[in-house]
């Protein structure tokens, strides 16, 4: 019997008239240990999802980081059911999209004008898109993860099957942090780089947010290099934007970008991106060139959601509930690893977690470990993804507690399995493998 029969129906039947399987790559049956974690989830509420055969889980996934005050937050709920009985896609502009362009123009640092689209990878293309106009360069330096849906940054990973290759001459990946692959960047752009587009990515785990100066450092260095090219400075918030406060990673590291794109939690699972900055170079929109334009940008529904969102964390002590409950579960998850001393490292900080997996020996792998890692935790009903732990507004000590019990009891079973010198026959599903080696 499957551990889980009405998901494994579920999917078999979507398998075979959904393209590619789930719309989000992340959210495909390999990316988890296929057999052991559910595969299609019926309901949410608060910290909690439940799976088709009615299982609970603590969701440390939240939808890949859109879920920050909890599944089905009822003001957020309310908010979209008034909204959806009155209008959801106008024949015009609604009031909500003018209120909510205010209220983000109000916390985000720097932001005088924004637009609305539905993905982060929108927000992220008509910034590209917005710095080549106003430059009239072509050259881009991306350092980050800016999805994947758009040639300019695709044709950097693997995933860029149908892409036209002459996209490679204008756009370099870089990683974070090595200089010497960025100067080689700038060289080739020469007086031609438009932008330099930035994700802050995590960094080691510190307890304290100690090192936030030598951060801000990392990112001041990239933010100059711009302004030594005259190229236009984006700060990539599709992921930090809320969960690093109100005013986003540009207040936590305090530093003040040309444009800004934002998006997952902006609405709490709703769909909605911004693109945001300096009128300067806002206002270049008018009139449609350079063309940024979407059918359900202006949705009123998720604008409904993300103006209910922006109230409840200025009316209450939800980011500091945030801060509170995801340092608790990082200390934690630092002591249970210490002590069943597992081949892991913690990087991040308080709103989003990412575990840094280290080989042991040839059998015993990255993937294996994360495998294990994974299974194992969701057997005692906690939802991990293979990327980040995004802990949510609504967390309280006993989902903070459920959560490390279960990892406590999974690396005791890991450092078992790892002293056990048969370490595979603790794997009871297929390996999970990278979705990108460069991205």
């Amino acid at each position: 019997m499957p551990r889980h029969p009405e998901c494994q129906r579920l999917w078999d039947r979507a398998d075979r008239v959904l393209a590619g399987g789930p719309a989000t790559l992340s959210k495909h049956p390999s990316r988890g240990p296929y057999g052991v974690a559910p595969l299609v989830l019926d309901d949410g509420d608060g910290a909690y999802v439940w799976c088709a055969d009615g299982q609970r889980y603590v969701d440390t996934v939240a939808a890949l980081g859109p879920i920050l005050l909890g599944h089905s937050n009822p003001d957020v709920t309310a908010a979209v059911r008034a909204q959806a009985g009155r209008l959801t896609s106008a024949s015009l502009l609604t009031r909500l999209e003018g209120e909510a362009a205010e209220k983000l123009c109000s916390i985000i640092p720097g932001a005088e004008m924004c637009r609305f689209m539905k993905n982060g990878s929108d927000a992220t293309n008509a910034a590209i898109r917005l710095a080549r106009a106003i430059t009239g360069k072509r050259h881009v330096i991306c350092s980050g993860y800016h999805g994947a849906n758009y040639d300019w940054y695709a044709i950097t990973t693997e995933k860029h099957a149908g892409i036209l290759p002459h996209n490679t001459l204008y756009s370099h990946q870089v990683p974070w942090g090595d200089k010497e692959a960025f100067t080689e960047a700038c060289a080739i752009s020469g007086n031609d780089l438009a932008a330099i587009i930035v994700e802050v990515p995590p960094f080691s785990w510190n307890g304290q947010d100690s090192s936030i100066d030598a951060e801000t450092s990392a990112i001041m260095y990239y933010q100059n290099a711009a302004r030594v090219h005259h190229a236009i400075f984006i700060l990539d918030e599709v992921i930090t934007s809320l969960r690093y406060g109100l005013g986003g990673a540009q207040s936590y590291y305090d530093i003040h970008a040309d444009l800004i794109t934002g998006g997952k939690a902006l609405a709490n699972g709703f769909p909605l991106a911004v693109l945001a900055g300096k009128r300067e170079f806002m206002q270049r929109f008018d009139g449609g060139d350079p063309f940024c334009s979407y059918t359900f940008g202006g949705e009123a529904t998720a604008l409904a959601a993300c103006v209910a969102v922006l109230k409840t964390l200025q009316d209450t002590d939800a980011l500091q509930n945030l801060h509170k409950q995801g340092m608790a579960l990082g200390e934690g998850l630092c002591a249970i690893f210490h002590e069943h001393d597992i081949p892991v490292e913690l990087w991040g900080n308080y709103a989003r977690l990412s575990l840094r997996w280290h080989s042991v020996n040839d059998m015993i792998t990255e993937n294996a470990l994360k495998t294990l890692w994974l299974s194992e935790n969701s057997k005692r009903g906690v939802l991990h993804g293979i990327g980040v732990i995004f802990p949510m507004t609504c967390w309280t000590e006993e989902v903070v507690c459920e959560t490390l019990n279960a990892a406590n009891e999974t690396s005791y079973i890991m450092r078992k399995a790892i002293d056990s010198k048969e370490f595979s026959s603790y794997i009871t599903c297929k390996i999970i493998g990278n979705v990108f080696s460069v991205r």
